[in-house]
Formats: structure tokens, C-alpha cells, sequence
């Protein structure tokens, strides 16, 4: 359950995520809960609506973006996503236009990059898919002057698969 509020920069801290909500009478209580917790954390946010989204199993959470500058223009973010953007700081930028050589130096910049080929007993992670992901932002950024950021925190990346779990996109 995500509470849908332009109020609310970061859900996880605001209380507006509530996880395993397993029946009707479970996900009753969190909206119940969920409304108290924002109202107390973000004073005079406005929820506008709440959305139910299919529970996703664990991966490595990622943060992908992109951000209009005045002077360099579009651009393109990576690293390690969900709570650890703030905490390790690990992200690397890419000025648009980027190759796809350019896309996967960038990503090797990164813990997170490590993280996607696998170690110790962690397969490698479908680093394919994560470049589709860029590739779309990157898509998204030059194409509409319009978008002024975006933020796809946390993506979710399994063995063959990745799956953006939020999004939050700011118009100029």
C-alpha cells in the first residue's frame, strides 16, 4: 500500500509504504494507520489517493533518474537505490546524449555495479535490464523538455528481470 501525496519527497520515512498486507481486513487497519503516521511525520500533506501494488519479492534495490540542468541540460543517475541512496552516496551521473559504453562505464562507477555481476553467493543480476531502464529515462529526458526530473527509487533487479517499484516525475 503506497499513499499518492506531491507533499511526500520520501514514503518510506513519511510511513506512507505499508508492506504484506496479507487480507481485507489487514490492508483496512494500514490505510487506517497509514493516514496517522503521514499526518503526524509530513503536517499538511495531502493524500490524494492510495495505491495497491502486487508485493515484489527481495533484489537489489537501485536508483535510477534523470535530471534537467540549466547549464549541462539532460542528464542520467545510478546507483544503489530504496534506503541506501542517502546512506552510501552511491550514485554516478551521465550527461546526455550517452552510449551505451558510456551507460555501462557509469554503472561500473558504482557499488551497485558490483552488486549486478554477482559475488560470493549472489548470482549475477540481469544488468541488461537495468540498461533498458536507463536507456527508457534517458529516452524520456531528451524527448520531452518538459520533465524537469525523475526518479525511479527503488528498481528492483532479480536474475532476469527488473521492476521499478516508485516513481516520481517533476514538470517544469
Amino acid at each position: 500500500l503506497k499513499a499518492v501525496s506531491a507533499e511526500v519527497l520520501h514514503k518510506t520515512d513519511a510511513g506512507a509504504v505499508i508492506l504484506d498486507i496479507k487480507d481485507k481486513t489487514a490492508l483496512a487497519g494500514a490505510v487506517k494507520r497509514m493516514k496517522a503516521t503521514v499526518s503526524a511525520r509530513v503536517p499538511g500533506a495531502v493524500i490524494r489517493s492510495l495505491l495497491i501494488e502486487k508485493m515484489m519479492p527481495a533484489g537489489l534495490e537501485l536508483l535510477i533518474g534523470g535530471l534537467r540542468d540549466e547549464q549541462f541540460g539532460p542528464s542520467v543517475s545510478f546507483g544503489l537505490g530504496g534506503i541506501w541512496v542517502e546512506a552510501l552516496k552511491d550514485a554516478a551521473f551521465g550527461i546526455l546524449p550517452m552510449t551505451r559504453e558510456e551507460m555501462l562505464d557509469m554503472i561500473a562507477e558504482t557499488r551497485a555495479g558490483l552488486l549486478l555481476k554477482g559475488m560470493r553467493n549472489s548470482p549475477p543480476l540481469d544488468q541488461e535490464a537495468v540498461l533498458g531502464v536507463i536507456t527508457a529515462v534517458a529516452r524520456l529526458m531528451t524527448d520531452y523538455p518538459d520533465i524537469k526530473e525523475i526518479d525511479l527509487n527503488p528498481v528492483r533487479v532479480y536474475a532476469k528481470s527488473a521492476a521499478a517499484l516508485d516513481v516520481r516525475v517533476i514538470l517544469a
